[in-house]
């Protein structure tokens, strides 16, 4: 029966729109002045006879059975999206490009215009001043990025919002990979006084990808010393311990009394500040509610 009553309610609406699509059609039928076609709805074909004892001189000859069929959709096309672009306006972005010798010439300059519709993105290059300027450009938020493949890169940006018919200067400062290692401490577990504990030092390495980026690459096979103050911490394991593929250096100690954790890791005699597990007081021992005596509720001796 609900297949039915909803079948019966999807053909009332699309016989309905059907018959204002093609009212010109029905007041023929109605009036008799030329036959009906056949018609088809979507999915629906409707076959029509002659019938002169109703009030119109034609009838429907039979409804389709509508249970198995599937109607077409009917909605709105939604309008192609405007295309993001970074030019077409009359601001103007300029600026230096600077590494750690001075002006870099050749260095590749990222341009992207943020909308709420997207990105666009221009390109261009520095001078054999380390200028670059890129005119005919639209207001918006912007983000400016310059490195030389695989020598100079930065380690971050910042966006800006450019005023149309503004002319801003932005100035970028590069640095090449460093030499100098990044070195921090990796908290692992916890450990109590009079405990043991577990400190891992991870160490990594700064190179500059092809799209200027700074990226860390674990430092595999490092010697590293680690140095503590020997007191409330005593080392277990040997004080110094080989990088693996990760770049961990991975130590055990003692807890003797309570620490924060600080320590140097010495890598080719450099010492570097790091944080480890630090040592704390174990936890106060839960008591049980049902084992406290009330002395209200003494037993009398017995007589």
């Amino acid at each position: 029966m609900r297949v039915l009553k909803a079948s019966l309610a999807v053909l009332t609406v699309v016989t309905g729109m059907t018959m204002w699509a093609n009212r010109s059609f029905w007041v023929d039928a109605y009036s008799g002045d030329r036959e009906p076609a056949d018609l088809t709805i979507g999915a629906l074909d409707l076959s029509f006879r002659a019938d002169s004892s109703g009030p119109s001189p034609f009838q429907l000859e039979e409804v389709p059975d509508t249970r198995h069929k599937t109607l077409p959709a009917v909605g709105l096309e939604s309008a192609p999206a405007a295309k993001v672009t970074v030019q077409g306006g009359e601001a103007e972005l300029k600026g230096l490009i600077t590494g750690p010798a001075g002006p870099l010439p050749g260095a590749e300059v990222v341009i992207q215009r943020f909308t709420n519709a997207g990105a666009a993105v221009v390109r261009t290059q520095t001078n054999a001043e380390g200028r670059w300027r890129v005119k005919d450009v639209q207001g918006g938020r912007f983000r400016v990025r310059a490195f030389v493949p695989g020598q100079f890169g930065s380690s971050g940006s910042e966006v800006f919002f450019l005023q149309d018919g503004e002319s801003r200067s932005h100035n970028v400062n590069l640095a090449g990979p460093s030499d100098v290692p990044i070195v921090k401490g990796v908290p692992f577990g916890e450990a109590f006084v009079g405990g043991q504990g577990t400190a891992i030092v991870f160490v990594a390495n700064r190179i500059i990808d092809a799209e200027g980026r700074t990226q860390q690459v674990p430092a595999a096979g490092l010697d590293v010393t680690l140095l503590v103050d020997g007191v409330s911490v005593v080392l277990t394991s040997s004080p110094t311990a080989v990088t693996d593929v990760r770049g961990y250096a991975t130590f055990s100690f003692s807890c003797t009394g309570p620490t924060t954790g600080q320590a140097i890791a010495q890598i080719n005699e450099t010492g570097h500040a790091v944080s480890v597990t630090p040592c704390i007081a174990p936890p106060e021992p839960e008591t049980d509610p049902d084992s406290e005596t009330d002395p209200d509720s003494e037993s009398e001796p017995n007589e």
